[in-house]
């Protein structure tokens, strides 16, 4: 269940649930991108991604943040199944980067990022609605060729 809200010059989508319960692939990729145009960002500009190899693998998993909505900080679970260089960073709804949460080399495992509302220099930001966007570089076994994936993204509500 959704809900969209357009009034005066601010728009707004709300989701009753995960963007990763949206299967296969190409769906989860076709809703989104209907949503960034709907909220008047340039898809091509915002975000690029290509789909795993196998929807039923998962390279990299991003799991619900908690508490969502938060007052001080949020917890953000994530597993990683290939190495690689992992990139886990908040963005707000026009897709501009907030935070870098992670931004190194990681091994498999399943891991977690501490977000306490604030942006890269240390400020607080307005209560609101923001993306929390986790990517994977990696390289394909069997060419070695270099894969960026946009794996998951999920809606985080901060409040004040």
């Amino acid at each position: 269940m959704g809900l969209a809200v357009k009034k005066d010059n601010y728009k707004l989508i709300y989701l009753s649930f995960g963007l990763d319960d949206i299967k296969p692939f190409k769906l989860r990729k076709t809703f989104f991108d209907k949503c960034l145009t709907w909220l008047s960002i340039d898809v091509q500009d915002t975000f690029s991604y290509k789909s795993p190899q196998e929807e039923s693998t998962d390279i990299v998993k991003l799991l619900s943040p908690y508490p969502n909505p938060f007052l001080e900080k949020s917890t953000i679970p994530f597993a990683v199944t290939y190495s690689g260089e992992v990139k886990l960073v908040v963005c707000d709804l026009a897709g501009r980067i907030v935070k870098n949460l992670i931004n190194s080399s990681l091994t498999q495992g399943n891991y977690y990022a501490v977000w306490d509302g604030k942006d890269e220099k240390g400020d607080e930001i307005a209560a609101g609605y923001y993306f929390v966007r986790l990517t994977l570089r990696t390289k394909e076994r069997s060419t070695g060729k270099e894969i960026e994936s946009i794996v998951s993204v999920k809606l985080l509500k901060l409040r004040k």
